[in-house]
């Protein structure tokens, strides 16, 4: 852990606030590809192995068990303070007790990290226009959420 006295000043004057802004950053940059983003534990864990490189010095958990009556897990969490929920298009659109359910948890989410909460959706390009993503994201942003849209990158070269 960096004992740096100024880090520690500047920490305890401006929180997390580089961190937070370094973070939305890194989740706007971010690319996957479709090979690795078939379930939404493997796009976890390559989202928290970059996470990992990335910000060496934040503690970053994967599939972390939140304190409560309801059971929740969020799918990463830095610094005990931010929250990163990851979920992918295709599995959302497939019903709407999928969407139903997400929301739920988000809304029980966002209530632990308030403004410290990002919801990443994970899917094609094409799924940034199916009604239900369309729906679904201004739902969560009228809600204050932040939410990314991280299209995935094929693995497929040209011959």
């Amino acid at each position: 852990m960096n004992n740096n006295p100024v880090n520690d000043f500047l920490k305890k004057i401006f929180g997390n606030h580089a961190l937070q802004e370094n973070l939305r950053s890194f989740l706007e940059e971010f690319s996957i590809f479709e090979t690795d983003a078939t379930t939404e534990s493997k796009t976890t864990k390559a989202i928290f192995k970059e996470l990992k490189e990335d910000f060496p010095d934040a503690t970053i958990k994967a599939s972390h068990k939140l304190e409560g009556n309801f059971k929740l897990k969020i799918a990463l969490e830095v610094d005990e303070q931010i929250g990163i929920e990851v979920k992918l298009a295709n599995v959302l659109v497939k019903s709407p007790v999928n969407i139903m359910k997400f929301l739920g948890q988000a809304i029980c989410l966002q209530k632990k990290y308030g403004s410290h909460f990002y919801i990443v959706i994970v899917g094609a390009e094409e799924m940034t226009q199916n009604p239900v993503i369309v729906e679904l994201v201004n739902m969560l942003q009228n809600l204050k959420m932040t939410v990314f849209y991280i299209e995935w990158e094929t693995n497929i070269t040209e011959k």
